[in-house]
C-alpha cells in the first residue's frame, strides 16, 4: 500500500476505462486516442516493431510490442551471379588497308603489283582512292581477299616491302593493317551510295569488284539509296576539276 503502481496515476485504468488485467497493447491503443501527440507511442513505418511506452511502464523496462497484423519482412534476396557474358564473335579479317603507297600509282599499276605477288586471284574487292584535284592517289588503298588465310599470307609478304615506284625509300615501305570495314558485302554497301560511284567519276577512280570464282571484273551494284546533296555537289565539282 502506498507504493507506486506502474498503471496508477492520471492515466491509469480508471481514467482510461480499462481494468487492471488489461494488456499493455490495450493501454497503448486507448492512450493513442486520448494522450497528447508528444505522449503517443512512437510512429514508425508499418511493418516494423513499434516502441510502446505503456509496455515500458507496465514491465519496468524497455520492450517492443509488434503492431497488430505485423509479419516479419521476407529475408533479403541473396544477390545471384550475373549470367555469363555472351562471347564476342570474332569477325575474320579479310579486308586490308595498304598505307604508304607512292602517289604516282594508278589503279591498274597497283593491281599489277598485287598480281606480281601472286594474289590477284585471291581478291574480290579493290579500291585506290584518288584525289581528283591532283589526279594522284591519296596514299592508301583497300583490298578484300576471298579468305582470311589469303589475307594473312598477303600481310606476311607485303608488310614492310617497297613497291617498284617507291625508289628504295625505306620510309615509303608498305604498311598493311586490317581495315575498318570488313568483308566484300560491307564494302559494297558502303560505296554503292557514295558520290564516287557517280557516272561523272572516271572508272579508274572507282572501286573495283572481281568475281570470286573466276577472278574477272564484274559491274559494281547500282545505288540503292540517295546520295546526299552536299556530297553530290562536291563530287560533281571534283569530277570536272573545279
Amino acid at each position: 500500500a502506498g507504493g507506486y503502481h506502474p498503471m496508477a496515476g492520471p492515466f491509469g485504468p480508471d481514467r482510461l476505462g480499462l481494468g487492471p488485467e488489461a494488456s499493455a497493447g490495450e493501454y497503448g491503443k486507448r492512450w493513442g486516442k486520448r494522450g497528447d501527440a508528444h505522449q503517443q507511442p512512437s510512429q514508425v513505418p508499418a511493418g516494423y516493431p513499434q516502441f510502446n511506452q505503456w509496455a515500458v511502464m507496465a514491465s519496468g523496462g524497455p520492450t517492443y510490442a509488434l503492431q497488430p497484423g505485423w509479419t516479419p519482412a521476407p529475408p533479403a534476396a541473396v544477390p545471384t551471379k550475373p549470367p555469363p557474358a555472351t562471347p564476342l564473335v570474332e569477325v575474320p579479317v579479310t579486308t586490308l588497308m595498304l598505307r604508304h603507297i607512292p602517289k604516282s600509282y594508278a589503279q591498274q599499276e597497283l593491281l599489277e603489283e598485287v598480281s606480281a605477288m601472286g594474289f590477284l586471284v585471291c581478291i574480290d574487292f579493290f579500291y585506290l582512292p584518288i584525289d581528283f584535284r591532283s589526279g594522284k592517289n591519296v596514299g592508301y588503298s583497300f583490298i578484300n581477299f576471298t579468305t582470311a588465310d589469303a589475307a594473312k599470307r598477303f600481310k606476311r609478304v607485303a608488310d614492310g616491302m617497297a613497291l617498284a615506284k617507291s625508289g628504295g625509300d625505306e620510309d615509303r615501305a608498305l604498311e598493311v593493317c586490317p581495315a575498318r570495314l570488313q568483308g566484300r558485302h560491307a564494302n559494297i554497301e558502303h560505296f554503292r551510295n557514295s558520290a564516287v560511284m557517280m557516272e561523272a567519276i572516271p572508272a579508274e577512280s572507282q572501286p573495283v569488284l572481281f568475281d570470286p570464282a573466276t577472278g574477272e571484273r564484274v559491274p559494281f551494284p547500282k545505288p540503292n539509296g540517295q546520295i546526299r546533296k552536299k556530297t553530290l555537289r562536291k563530287a560533281r565539282a571534283l569530277a570536272v576539276g573545279a
